[in-house]
């Protein structure tokens, strides 16, 4: 399907207008990339050019509310549009050392190949022109793409903006393309500066995002390891030995690129593709700290807890988002453990009771999956018994913790003030709850407690 014909039917109206006002209308960058990849584009950056910006403000608002959203770059959204920034020709200069600390020079009669050198990569700096059906590629992005190759467009504009060294890893995990020489020496030297240290929390939020949920991760963080951007957590699992009969693959570091290609498969089968990615990537975080000689890392998911917190406050900060990852760290050994031994249906549902609202028993299974399959052994027996577990346990007593039978007001009903006795009754009617026991039998149990004194 034509380009054109990928856009909405306004989009497509708005295109024609600009171009009917004798503007040279262009799609360029991304929607232009996937395109040529064989991916259907989302979103559509609109370079106009030969047309003045008040002109083009005049012309969008015929179609609607309008506004410059972008005002440090010049961009202009069509409210009815989100899916398309318009944008002027523009040159960036850089002025100071942060990420964003550039000056915008627009100008709507540069040429093409002068308006393409501020982009990142060949195959970004690729402009099709929807009326013409033709492409305009001064720095051979289409050539690059057939050969998979990410190239940087220009060292010099290049270099000055080191978030782009974060799209590198992104953009060779999304596309497996392998990354020309110079590109990976210019940010070897951007990462060697310390010139990643300027870039807000936010940005390398949104690069790391898009890597996790990418084809294949592994090919994004070997990137990010050979450049030397790794974060110290990761970058301490490449010198962490494991045991050469379950772990035949080698270090940690290996066997997590494996769980994270393999996680890559199923996380559209999960609650949070993110946070499942983000906890296949964390998982033996713990290790580098319990590895003995002779490669047990015990207590390592205890650990890793804690380390994965760290990194998700360092990388993300979002809560919810730190509890569903550092559960699933703590628990990623659980279920095949349980799965590979015979445990009572108490130990079941107090383990669903653990890890409820924070993560799902399908996402640790599918974690406790990938896991296995990370290793370069035969775990065929392991993943039959998991299967097993998976369908005996919850098909007899569910897959979420039951609710409490008894409640604050039921223990105060039995004359307990408002306090911490209550949270302890009540962990103790839950206990009794999980045993087996009804709610009358429970409350019993709890009122011969208060008559004997001992609570």
């Amino acid at each position: 399907m034509e380009l054109m014909e990928q856009c909405s039917p306004l989009l497509q109206r708005v295109l024609t207008y600009l171009h009917d006002k004798k503007a040279k209308v262009y799609l360029v960058g991304g929607c232009v990339r996937d395109h040529l990849l064989g991916i259907r584009p989302k979103d559509f950056d609109i370079e106009v050019y030969g047309m003045r910006e008040a002109d083009l403000f005049a012309a969008l608002k015929q179609f609607g509310e309008c506004d410059l959203v972008g005002k440090q770059f010049g961009i202009y959204k069509l409210f009815k549009l989100p899916e398309a920034d318009f944008a002027l020709p523009r040159r960036e200069v850089l002025i100071g050392s942060k990420h964003r600390d550039f000056a915008i020079e627009v100008d709507p009669w540069l040429s093409e190949k002068e308006a393409c050198r501020r982009r990142d990569f060949t195959m970004n700096a690729i402009l099709y022109d929807p009326f013409t059906k033709s492409y305009v590629d001064p720095y051979d992005g289409r050539k690059d793409i057939q050969a998979g190759i990410i190239r940087a467009v220009d060292p010099h504009t290049f270099s000055e903006d080191p978030l782009r060294v974060y799209r590198l890893a992104q953009f060779t995990a999304r596309t497996g393309f392998k990354v020309e020489e110079a590109t990976r020496r210019l940010c070897s030297q951007i990462v060697a500066d310390g010139r990643l240290k300027s870039l807000s929390k936010e940005r390398i939020r949104e690069e790391y995002t898009k890597l996790m949920l990418a084809k294949k991760p592994s090919l994004g963080l070997v990137l990010m390891q050979e450049v030397g951007m790794l974060h110290p957590l990761l970058e301490a699992l490449i010198h962490t030995h494991q045991r050469p009969d379950y772990h035949p693959e080698g270090s940690a570091w290996i066997h997590t690129l494996l769980v994270v290609d393999e996680a890559s498969q199923v996380k559209h089968l999960t609650s949070n593709p993110l946070g499942f990615m983000l906890s296949a990537l964390l998982h033996d975080v713990g290790k580098p700290e319990t590895t003995d000689d002779f490669g047990h890392a015990i207590g390592h998911e205890v650990i890793g807890e804690k380390r994965a917190r760290q990194f998700m406050r360092a990388i993300y900060g979002q809560k919810k988002l730190e509890n569903y990852v550092a559960m699933n760290v703590y628990c990623h050994l659980k279920l095949m453990v349980y799965a590979t031994s015979s445990i009572r249906d108490k130990t079941y549902l107090k383990f669903l009771a653990l890890i409820n609202g924070k993560t799902t028993l399908n996402d640790l299974y599918y974690l406790t999956m990938c896991d296995a399959r990370g290793c370069q052994t035969d775990v065929q027996h392991s993943l039959q018994a998991l299967d097993r577990f998976m369908h005996d346990y919850p098909s007899r007593l569910g897959s979420t913790a039951p609710q409490p039978l008894v409640n604050g007001s039921d223990v105060m009903a039995l004359g307990v003030q408002p306090g911490p006795q209550v949270k302890a009754l009540l962990q103790e009617a839950y206990d009794l709850q999980l045993g087996g026991h009804q709610r009358s039998g429970i409350l019993k149990v709890l009122k011969r407690r208060l008559e004997d004194g001992t609570e």
